[in-house]
């Protein structure tokens, strides 16, 4: 008999726990998803969830105001309501992977069976008066993109020198400088999933695990000055409702 190496054996041990951990939310009939430990390893198993569906962008003429309104839609493809208490929107930013925004949700923040929530920093901006409260949050958090540079456009871009130092330049540039304009922070969006481990910490309280299970990487040129801009996922390529 053949000696497997011990890393393809790990490998095969990680696969049948996932497997297992996977099948037993299959067949239950709630919500919770299963955590298995094995060897001190946790395998999450795969529940109903909600998924970002779309994204809007709403960019002032001059967005180093600070006046530009964001909204993002979670859509639910099960056949069961999803309670968004156990969910948090964390927007992460590329340029300083330490700041960290965080968009939480309250017990009565529901998505139900093939229906949408939209959270936004200004929702007025997004959704008609009478749009149902219940399918909505407002929330300050909820952000794609942070500073955009006032920039002094009397002076000429760093780097372009008068006169010019090369002995063959024959005259001052008179070409119209390049005015560089930019989002110095740009926020990446992930959903996160809050799973009570079982466990109590030292003072007596729920120790909670967090495990991502949606993301959305978001691209500084989509956001422009004077822009509306929206962007969505085709609903049919998300997890089948059971």
């Amino acid at each position: 008999m053949l000696k497997m190496d011990p890393d393809v054996r790990w490998q095969i041990h990680q696969q049948y726990a996932q497997l297992t951990a996977n099948i037993a939310d299959f067949a239950d009939n709630d919500n919770q998803v299963t955590i298995l430990n094995v060897n001190d390893v946790n395998y999450f198993g795969y529940e109903e969830r909600p998924y970002i569906s779309e994204i809007g962008m709403i960019i002032s003429p001059y967005p180093e105001t600070g006046r530009n309104y964001y909204a993002l839609e979670l859509y639910n493809p099960s056949n069961s309501t999803i309670n968004l208490s156990e969910f948090s929107i964390e927007l992460i930013t590329r340029e300083d992977p330490n700041r960290l925004l965080r968009v939480t949700f309250d017990n009565d923040d529901m998505i139900y069976p093939g229906d949408c929530f939209v959270v936004s920093n200004r929702i007025r901006s997004f959704l008609p008066s009478d749009y149902d409260e219940k399918k909505y949050k407002q929330d300050p958090n909820l952000r794609f993109f942070d500073d955009w540079p006032i920039i002094d456009k009397s002076k000429p871009p760093v780097g372009r020198t008068f006169p010019h130092p090369s002995p063959s330049y024959k005259g001052p540039d008179k070409t119209k400088p390049v005015i560089p304009v930019y989002w110095t922070k740009t926020y990446d969006l992930l959903l996160k999933r809050w799973l009570d481990t079982g466990k109590l910490d030292a003072g007596g309280k729920k120790i909670f695990t967090g495990i991502y299970v949606d993301k959305q990487y978001i691209y500084p040129p989509w956001a422009y000055p004077n822009s509306n801009r929206y962007f969505g996922r085709d609903a049919r390529g998300f997890g089948e409702a059971r």
